[in-house]
Parts: C-alpha cells; sequence; structure tokens
C-alpha cells in the first residue's frame, strides 16, 4: 500500500525573493493605477456639478410652468440672495419666484430650493447673458439678466481645456448636455 501525503503537506509559503517580487510587481501597477483614479475622480465630480445644475435648471423651469409665474436661477453664496457681477456659479445657487420681475429676491418672494457648491476644484462659467441668473417664464422659455434667451454655462475640472462639460439652454427653456465642447479656464 503506498503512502498517500496529501499534496499540501509538502506546502511551506513562499520565499522572501519571491514575496518582494509580487509586492514590486503591486507597486508598479498601483503607479499606474493612481494617476487614472485621480482623473476619473474629477471626471465623476464635473459630471455630479452638471447633473445638478441641469437638475435646478429642468425645476426652475418646471415650477415656472406649474405656478404661472416668472421663477429665476441665480448664483448664490449664502443660499438666501443672489450674487451679482461675479458669475460664480460653483459657489452654489437658488431658485426662486420672482413676482416684479427684478432678478433680486425679495423677503416675500418664496424660496423654492438652494442648490450647495460644487466643490473639488470644480469652476462653473458662463457668459454675460446668465452670469447674474436667468429666469423661466410662464411659458416655460428662458430669458437671462442680459436680455437674451440663450446660453451656455461651462462645468470645468481644472484638467485643461476641452475636457468641461456644457449645458445649453435653448431659446425655449430646454436644456441640453454637451461634451467637450466648452473652453475651460
Amino acid at each position: 500500500m503506498r503512502n498517500r501525503k496529501s499534496v499540501f503537506q509538502d506546502v511551506r509559503g513562499v520565499t522572501l525573493l519571491e514575496f518582494l517580487v509580487s509586492l514590486a510587481v503591486m507597486g508598479i501597477l498601483l503607479s499606474l493605477a493612481v494617476p487614472v483614479l485621480g482623473a476619473f475622480r474629477r471626471s465623476q465630480a464635473r459630471a455630479v456639478a452638471a447633473d445638478r445644475l441641469a437638475l435646478a435648471l429642468h425645476y426652475a423651469r418646471h415650477e415656472a410652468v406649474t405656478r404661472a409665474d416668472r421663477v429665476v436661477l441665480c448664483p448664490s453664496i449664502d443660499g438666501d440672495s443672489c450674487v451679482t457681477g461675479s458669475g460664480r456659479w460653483e459657489e452654489g445657487w437658488i431658485v426662486f419666484v420672482d413676482g416684479n420681475g427684478d432678478f433680486v429676491r425679495d423677503p416675500d418672494e418664496p424660496l423654492l430650493r438652494v442648490g450647495h457648491g460644487a466643490g473639488n476644484g470644480i469652476t462653473v462659467r458662463t457668459g454675460a447673458n446668465f452670469r447674474d441668473g436667468l429666469a423661466y417664464l410662464p411659458l416655460g422659455n428662458s430669458r437671462g439678466r442680459g436680455g437674451l434667451a440663450t446660453g451656455t454655462f461651462r462645468v470645468c475640472d481644472g484638467s485643461g481645456t476641452g475636457n468641461g462639460l456644457s449645458l445649453i439652454v435653448a431659446r425655449g427653456g430646454r436644456v441640453r448636455r454637451d461634451r467637450g465642447t466648452s473652453q475651460c479656464p
């Protein structure tokens, strides 16, 4: 009768050399993966910021049509009033009913929603027409504070020009997202 030894009885472990080689290979693979993960994280943060702003634009349009009143979306730092002249939408925004049509939230005008800052090095810029805000009218069409009905928001992550997302607001108020066409600062 043969002596049946288990195959695993002869295995004692790995040598120090095998361990160091596998550790070196893992280190090389991690050094290749970390920059890719950083770019992925920036890309996701940019996409989330663009989606939040697009959602706020859709919400403002919906509320204007539902309430049959003028609803304004404007940049805000404190979550209560509009900031004019800066065009820094990445710090946050507010949505409110603008009964008197002056693009300024008065105490008697209801605040509908507050959007918080994008963070993570994200910038959100737009042209002069939407720099201080935009309004949706009761029929759902848009109007910038500069008087024009159209405009583009550029959402960038600091990774260079051409890597941004654009939110394009059409004359009828419809918002569409475009990739790679925005000129980032």
